[in-house]
Protein backbone atom coordinates (compact mmCIF):
# COMPACT_ATOMS: atom_id res chain seq x y z
CA UNK A 1 0.00 0.00 0.00
CA UNK A 2 3.00 2.08 0.95
CA UNK A 3 4.57 2.01 -2.62
CA UNK A 4 1.11 3.10 -4.55
CA UNK A 5 0.97 6.03 -2.01
CA UNK A 6 4.49 7.30 -2.58
CA UNK A 7 3.97 7.08 -6.54
CA UNK A 8 1.14 9.02 -6.06
CA UNK A 9 3.25 11.62 -4.25
CA UNK A 10 5.63 11.44 -6.66
CA UNK A 11 3.83 11.67 -10.07
CA UNK A 12 2.28 15.09 -8.03
CA UNK A 13 4.57 17.01 -7.06
CA UNK A 14 6.21 16.32 -10.34
CA UNK A 15 3.52 18.92 -11.82
CA UNK A 16 2.67 20.66 -8.39
CA UNK A 17 3.00 24.38 -8.41
CA UNK A 18 5.26 25.89 -5.29
CA UNK A 19 2.38 27.28 -3.08
CA UNK A 20 3.55 30.28 -0.89
CA UNK A 21 2.92 29.79 2.82
CA UNK A 22 0.04 31.04 4.40
CA UNK A 23 0.01 33.32 7.41
CA UNK A 24 -1.65 33.00 10.49
CA UNK A 25 -5.33 30.61 10.38
CA UNK A 26 -7.43 33.29 8.21
CA UNK A 27 -7.79 31.45 4.59
CA UNK A 28 -5.55 33.74 2.05
CA UNK A 29 -7.16 33.76 -1.57
CA UNK A 30 -3.84 33.23 -3.59
CA UNK A 31 -2.91 30.75 -1.37
CA UNK A 32 -6.06 28.91 -1.36
CA UNK A 33 -6.53 28.96 -5.11
CA UNK A 34 -2.79 27.52 -5.70
CA UNK A 35 -3.37 24.52 -3.48
CA UNK A 36 -7.16 23.41 -5.00
CA UNK A 37 -5.45 23.92 -8.35
CA UNK A 38 -3.00 21.37 -7.61
CA UNK A 39 -5.08 19.35 -5.76
CA UNK A 40 -6.97 18.99 -9.38
CA UNK A 41 -3.93 18.50 -11.20
CA UNK A 42 -2.86 15.79 -9.12
CA UNK A 43 -6.31 14.07 -9.77
CA UNK A 44 -6.05 15.11 -13.26
CA UNK A 45 -9.87 16.40 -12.74
CA UNK A 46 -9.62 18.34 -15.90
CA UNK A 47 -13.52 17.96 -16.90
CA UNK A 48 -14.40 20.09 -13.73
CA UNK A 49 -14.40 23.74 -14.95
CA UNK A 50 -15.60 26.96 -13.57
CA UNK A 51 -15.65 28.29 -10.03
CA UNK A 52 -15.40 25.95 -7.33
CA UNK A 53 -18.70 25.79 -6.39
CA UNK A 54 -19.93 25.44 -9.95
CA UNK A 55 -17.01 22.38 -10.26
CA UNK A 56 -17.53 20.69 -6.85
CA UNK A 57 -20.20 18.69 -7.72
CA UNK A 58 -17.65 17.20 -10.53
CA UNK A 59 -15.28 17.32 -8.05
CA UNK A 60 -17.49 14.42 -5.84
CA UNK A 61 -18.62 12.16 -8.76
CA UNK A 62 -14.62 12.02 -10.06
CA UNK A 63 -13.22 11.44 -6.61
CA UNK A 64 -16.43 8.84 -6.19
CA UNK A 65 -15.45 7.44 -8.94
CA UNK A 66 -11.60 6.65 -7.98
CA UNK A 67 -12.92 5.02 -5.09
CA UNK A 68 -14.54 3.28 -6.91
CA UNK A 69 -12.82 1.90 -9.71
CA UNK A 70 -9.80 0.62 -7.55
CA UNK A 71 -8.09 0.86 -4.25
CA UNK A 72 -5.26 2.83 -6.22
CA UNK A 73 -7.77 5.25 -7.19
CA UNK A 74 -8.07 6.06 -3.58
CA UNK A 75 -4.91 6.21 -2.40
CA UNK A 76 -4.79 8.60 -4.98
CA UNK A 77 -7.29 10.78 -3.84
CA UNK A 78 -5.95 10.71 -0.49
CA UNK A 79 -2.50 10.88 -1.59
CA UNK A 80 -3.52 14.43 -2.90
CA UNK A 81 -5.67 15.34 0.03
CA UNK A 82 -3.06 14.91 2.27
CA UNK A 83 -1.30 17.67 0.03
CA UNK A 84 -3.75 19.78 -0.06
CA UNK A 85 -3.69 19.61 4.13
CA UNK A 86 -0.15 20.38 4.49
CA UNK A 87 -0.44 22.93 2.12
CA UNK A 88 -3.30 24.60 3.31
CA UNK A 89 -1.64 24.21 7.33
CA UNK A 90 -3.11 26.14 10.05
CA UNK A 91 -5.83 28.20 7.51
CA UNK A 92 -7.23 24.52 6.50
CA UNK A 93 -10.12 24.95 8.87
CA UNK A 94 -10.72 28.61 7.29
CA UNK A 95 -10.46 27.29 4.03
CA UNK A 96 -12.98 24.79 4.03
CA UNK A 97 -15.59 26.76 6.25
CA UNK A 98 -19.07 27.46 4.87
CA UNK A 99 -18.30 31.20 5.10
CA UNK A 100 -15.01 31.80 3.57
CA UNK A 101 -16.46 30.17 0.31
CA UNK A 102 -20.01 32.67 0.93
CA UNK A 103 -17.71 35.66 1.41
CA UNK A 104 -15.59 34.70 -2.23
CA UNK A 105 -19.01 35.09 -3.90
CA UNK A 106 -20.78 31.45 -3.16
CA UNK A 107 -24.53 31.03 -2.28
CA UNK A 108 -25.36 29.54 1.12
CA UNK A 109 -26.12 26.49 -0.48
CA UNK A 110 -23.29 26.02 -2.72
CA UNK A 111 -21.24 26.86 0.58
CA UNK A 112 -22.97 24.40 2.31
CA UNK A 113 -22.13 21.79 -0.64
CA UNK A 114 -18.69 22.48 -0.72
CA UNK A 115 -17.95 22.35 2.86
CA UNK A 116 -20.10 18.60 2.72
CA UNK A 117 -17.36 17.47 0.12
CA UNK A 118 -14.68 18.42 2.06
CA UNK A 119 -16.10 16.55 5.02
CA UNK A 120 -16.78 13.84 2.54
CA UNK A 121 -12.96 13.69 1.67
CA UNK A 122 -11.91 13.64 5.71
CA UNK A 123 -13.76 10.93 6.10
CA UNK A 124 -12.93 8.83 2.80
CA UNK A 125 -9.05 9.35 3.74
CA UNK A 126 -9.37 9.28 7.36
CA UNK A 127 -11.55 6.75 9.58
CA UNK A 128 -13.30 5.18 6.90
CA UNK A 129 -9.88 4.14 4.49
CA UNK A 130 -9.46 1.07 6.52
CA UNK A 131 -12.82 -0.77 6.09
CA UNK A 132 -12.57 0.39 2.24
CA UNK A 133 -8.85 -0.97 1.67
CA UNK A 134 -10.11 -4.30 3.61
CA UNK A 135 -13.86 -4.90 2.32
CA UNK A 136 -12.46 -6.57 -0.76
CA UNK A 137 -14.08 -4.37 -3.44
CA UNK A 138 -17.81 -5.03 -2.40
CA UNK A 139 -17.76 -0.84 -1.04
CA UNK A 140 -16.04 0.42 -4.45
CA UNK A 141 -18.83 -1.36 -6.31
CA UNK A 142 -21.55 0.16 -4.98
CA UNK A 143 -20.07 3.68 -5.94
CA UNK A 144 -19.88 2.70 -9.85
CA UNK A 145 -22.95 0.50 -9.69
CA UNK A 146 -25.15 2.71 -7.61
CA UNK A 147 -24.56 6.12 -8.45
CA UNK A 148 -27.19 7.01 -9.82
CA UNK A 149 -29.21 5.60 -6.03
CA UNK A 150 -26.96 7.80 -4.45
CA UNK A 151 -27.43 10.75 -5.93
CA UNK A 152 -31.17 10.81 -5.72
CA UNK A 153 -30.64 10.05 -2.22
CA UNK A 154 -28.81 13.77 -1.79
CA UNK A 155 -31.19 15.24 -4.48
CA UNK A 156 -34.03 14.24 -2.50
CA UNK A 157 -32.92 15.48 0.58
CA UNK A 158 -31.80 18.54 -0.49
CA UNK A 159 -35.23 19.18 -2.12
CA UNK A 160 -36.80 18.76 1.30
CA UNK A 161 -34.60 20.65 3.08
CA UNK A 162 -34.96 23.54 0.79
CA UNK A 163 -38.50 23.30 0.95
CA UNK A 164 -39.02 22.76 4.96
CA UNK A 165 -35.94 23.87 7.00
CA UNK A 166 -38.08 22.67 9.97
CA UNK A 167 -37.89 19.19 8.95
CA UNK A 168 -34.34 18.97 8.64
CA UNK A 169 -33.24 16.62 10.91
CA UNK A 170 -36.15 14.27 10.16
CA UNK A 171 -34.74 14.50 6.62
CA UNK A 172 -31.27 14.27 7.70
CA UNK A 173 -32.46 10.60 9.03
CA UNK A 174 -34.03 9.23 5.78
CA UNK A 175 -30.97 10.28 3.96
CA UNK A 176 -28.45 8.55 5.70
CA UNK A 177 -30.87 5.36 5.93
CA UNK A 178 -31.20 6.03 1.70
CA UNK A 179 -27.47 5.98 1.47
CA UNK A 180 -27.26 3.03 3.60
CA UNK A 181 -28.95 1.04 1.87
CA UNK A 182 -27.02 0.05 -1.45
CA UNK A 183 -24.48 -0.15 0.61
CA UNK A 184 -25.39 -2.81 2.91
CA UNK A 185 -27.34 -4.37 -0.49
CA UNK A 186 -23.76 -4.52 -2.29
CA UNK A 187 -21.28 -4.80 0.68
CA UNK A 188 -23.05 -6.21 3.81
CA UNK A 189 -23.63 -4.95 7.26
CA UNK A 190 -19.70 -3.06 7.65
CA UNK A 191 -20.47 -1.58 4.37
CA UNK A 192 -23.86 -0.58 4.79
CA UNK A 193 -22.49 1.28 8.03
CA UNK A 194 -19.83 2.93 6.10
CA UNK A 195 -21.74 4.30 3.69
CA UNK A 196 -24.23 5.81 5.97
CA UNK A 197 -20.73 7.32 7.73
CA UNK A 198 -19.95 8.49 4.82
CA UNK A 199 -22.98 10.78 4.16
CA UNK A 200 -23.18 11.44 7.91
CA UNK A 201 -19.86 13.12 7.90
CA UNK A 202 -20.54 15.24 4.84
CA UNK A 203 -24.07 16.75 6.91
CA UNK A 204 -23.54 16.52 10.30
CA UNK A 205 -20.38 19.09 9.85
CA UNK A 206 -23.02 21.77 9.00
CA UNK A 207 -26.29 20.13 10.69
CA UNK A 208 -24.76 19.37 14.40
CA UNK A 209 -27.68 19.72 15.61
CA UNK A 210 -29.00 16.42 13.99
CA UNK A 211 -26.78 13.75 15.59
CA UNK A 212 -28.22 10.94 14.39
CA UNK A 213 -26.14 7.57 14.46
CA UNK A 214 -25.17 5.37 12.22
CA UNK A 215 -26.40 1.58 13.10
CA UNK A 216 -27.03 -1.53 11.26
CA UNK A 217 -30.64 -1.40 12.57
CA UNK A 218 -31.72 1.37 11.40
CA UNK A 219 -35.04 1.79 10.77
CA UNK A 220 -34.51 4.37 7.98
CA UNK A 221 -33.30 2.36 5.42
CA UNK A 222 -35.18 2.64 2.43
CA UNK A 223 -34.79 3.88 -1.49
CA UNK A 224 -34.94 7.26 -2.62
CA UNK A 225 -38.08 6.93 -4.62
CA UNK A 226 -39.74 5.42 -0.99
CA UNK A 227 -38.61 8.53 0.77
CA UNK A 228 -41.22 11.26 1.79
CA UNK A 229 -41.70 14.26 -0.55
Amino acid sequence: MLRYVLLAVFVGVLHADVCKQPQGRICEVDVYNCCDNNFGMALNLTKCNGNLWDRVNCYRAEIENMFGTSVDGGLTVCSAWSDWMKCLGRTLQDCESVKFHVMQGANSGQAINIFTVYSQISFLCGPGLDTYVNNDGTIRNVFINYATQLQRCRDTFSNNVNTNWENRCADFRELIGCYQLPFQTGAGIEGGWWGCEYERSGVTAWLPECSEQCTATNNNIRAAEELPQ
